[in-house]
């Protein structure tokens, strides 16, 4: 475990999460599962970060500078890379998609 990290969130994380919720809480009427859902991205989150790049990567044909990384949460992905710098690591979320979603095209 590193001792040094920082968590980061994309603005395509945040829209990705409200997007869910609100359909959630709105359309399917269930405010209580979509608050269910947030506090068990949130644990995956916290549980995850310390050790983040001890996971398998996903597989991509795609040239990236970072390598991804996936949770499952429910019926979600969660999508993360680990951007290593000089005096800490950085664990910065992506994405949270349905995973029925052909999410390989696109992470």
């Amino acid at each position: 475990m590193k001792l040094n990290i920082e968590k980061r969130y994309t603005q395509m994380y945040y829209d990705d999460i409200n997007s869910i919720v609100d359909y959630i809480a709105e359309v399917k009427k269930n405010p209580t599962a979509a608050l269910s859902l947030l506090d068990k991205i949130e644990a995956a989150i916290n549980k995850r970060t310390p050790v983040a790049d001890s996971f398998k990567p996903i597989d991509s044909k795609k040239d990236r500078e970072h390598t991804y990384y996936k949770i499952s949460v429910g019926n979600y992905y969660i999508f993360y890379v680990v951007i290593n710098e000089k005096d800490k690591d950085i664990v910065e979320y992506r994405r949270v998609l349905y995973n029925k979603r052909n999410w390989k095209k696109i992470i």
